[in-house]
């Protein structure tokens, strides 16, 4: 009886530390280095970026992540006009909105989406274009990180946006 005593306490001291893992927020501070490329577009000459991020991700117990903090995207072609103010990015379907809300003209203001791996360290970001005609995959500028070189990022950004293209790959 005491045996099953301790192996049940010990099941549930298992059970409740693989929830409190999972749910409890994560500080992020991440500095990458990466490659800003124009999809569809092989001849389209690459830029080096830098994608810096700080701020807590939450976990939901069914798995939502919601990231809260600032990103700050450096030498892309679109600036970020909102660099390294707080924003708020819930990821649904693999990828969150890097949207903004500004609170003295209250208009929000999106760069576009990011996409992630499970661990957090792998990012690929479709950048909007400025005049509000959103993304493509035949000419859109894609951020990806980390990554050196445009196979890289192209590779980061594939597996990263899977889901997204039904299976069909960006070039």
């Amino acid at each position: 009886m005491k045996r099953l005593f301790l192996l049940i306490a010990a099941a549930i001291f298992v059970i409740v530390g693989l929830f409190v893992y999972r749910v409890y927020p994560r500080h992020v501070s991440l500095l990458l280095k990466g490659i800003e490329y124009q999809a569809g577009s092989p001849k389209h000459q690459v830029r080096k970026i830098t994608l810096q991020m700080n701020g807590t991700l939450h976990t939901s117990l069914f798995g939502k992540r919601t990231f809260d903090g600032t990103v700050t995207i450096l030498g892309a072609t679109v600036p970020n006009r909102d660099n390294g103010k707080s924003l708020t990015a819930a990821f649904n379907s693999g990828f969150g909105s890097l949207t903004y809300f500004n609170r003295q003209s209250f208009k929000y203001y999106t760069y576009g989406a990011m996409f992630t791996n499970n661990r957090f360290n792998e990012f690929t970001i479709t950048e909007y274009n400025p005049n509000g005609s959103g993304w493509s995959g035949r000419n859109g500028l894609t951020i990806s990180a980390p990554a050196h070189t445009r196979t890289q990022a192209l590779q980061i950004s594939n597996d990263l946006m899977v889901k997204f293209f039904d299976g069909r790959l960006l070039k």
